[in-house]
């Protein structure tokens, strides 16, 4: 028997959290593996995780289980006496800490040698500015980041979801030990039966709504594409009010659907003609992977290695965007309405979620 531990800050809204709790399911419905799952603070459950995997709150303060990575983070008594309790208690085969704030936890675990970093997109990043004294900040703050980053990752077990990600850390981490693992779908929760033939939009949108994700290109393709339907725009976030300013300011509030957060969102992908993503950068987003599981079309800027594999074949290299080209992504969205595509089934094998829980298994010592 094999024992997997995985460590997550929460398991509420975000990628992070449903491709770590998709994991732990299908690895705890493999023979001969047992899966616990430790979640720093557990107060606002959202993700549906399986009976076979066991849960352990920790209940850890909200000042060390949220917040930014760069903070330092420091256990109280009760809670290092909670963690041994909970977690040392037991040995593992592998433990997988999860983003952002679990990272902290390596520093309590006893076997140190067992630990791998999960790193699902960008943790260290640089934020633009236009006024020179923004960008001296800006700079002074990446400096600093830069150097809590090495701090934390300094000789350690590091898992990316794109070779993108490596090569951009191991610049900064050399000592670091990277093991490159794309994320995965459960193909067999989704039914190929039940598709939808009326649809309700012509491109749907699925994340965050904040800067990273650049919503605003979606809306301002869209907005000058020839095609009359609608955008669905699913998700929540802190640049929400400033999208609906710019739907109304290009006057396309007759074109733009703000849906909010779903529980169930393959159920609003199935009613879109094509999912699209248009991220400054990405690690290997499962919006797209969810709309391929639903057998749905996507159309992406080549924001991430892992991106630019799935359009890597005949049929949906044309749908690989240009970073930050709004017009060809217009002329994108319009192809694509206009001329839609099967998903390969070279495609559907690569997300498969199997293919991803193997290469974690493979890492067992």
């Amino acid at each position: 028997m094999k024992t997997v531990l995985f460590v997550i800050d929460n398991l509420g809204k975000g990628g992070a959290q449903s491709i770590t709790v998709s994991l732990a399911n299908y690895l705890a419905s493999m023979q001969n593996i047992h899966v616990k799952l430790a979640v720093l603070n557990n107060q606002n459950q959202e993700c549906f995780v399986n009976d076979l995997v066991q849960v352990v709150d920790l209940k850890i303060n909200t000042i060390f289980s949220n917040g930014k990575l760069w903070k330092n983070k420091k256990l109280s008594s009760d809670e290092i006496v909670r963690v041994n309790d909970v977690l040392n208690s037991q040995s593992y085969d592998l433990i997988v800490l999860g983003f952002h704030n679990g990272y902290y936890l390596y520093n309590y675990l006893w076997e140190k040698d067992k630990v791998y970093f999960w790193m699902h997109g960008a943790v260290l990043e640089k934020r633009p500015a236009n006024l020179f004294i923004k960008k001296i900040q800006q700079n002074l703050r990446f400096l600093k980041h830069k150097n809590k980053f090495k701090k934390i990752f300094n000789n350690k077990n590091i898992i990316a979801v794109s070779s993108d990600l490596k090569i951009k850390y191991e610049k900064i981490v050399p000592t670091a030990n990277f093991n490159i693992i794309p994320n995965g779908i459960n193909l067999q929760k989704f039914s190929t039966s039940d598709q939808i033939e009326e649809k309700k939009w012509d491109i749907l949108f699925v994340g965050r709504l904040v800067k990273l994700k650049q919503v605003d290109h979606a809306i301002k393709a869209y907005a000058l594409s020839n095609l009359t339907g609608k955008l669905g725009i699913l998700g929540e976030g802190p640049e929400q009010s400033t999208l609906i300013d710019l739907v109304n300011k290009l006057k396309v509030n007759d074109r733009v659907d703000f849906l909010g957060w779903s529980n169930h969102p393959n159920e609003i992908i199935k009613q879109a003609n094509t999912v699209c993503l248009c991220s400054s950068s990405e690690g290997s987003p499962i919006s797209l992977l969810e709309a391929l599981a639903n057998n749905v079309p996507i159309i992406s800027y080549d924001s991430s290695s892992s991106i630019s594999l799935l359009f890597d074949n005949e049929v949906m290299q044309s749908y690989l965007i240009p970073k930050n080209d709004i017009k060809a992504l217009a002329d994108g969205f319009n192809k694509i309405i206009n001329s839609s595509y099967p998903i390969p089934l070279e495609v559907k094998r690569l997300i498969d979620i199997d293919t991803m829980a193997n290469s974690f298994l493979d890492l067992i010592k």
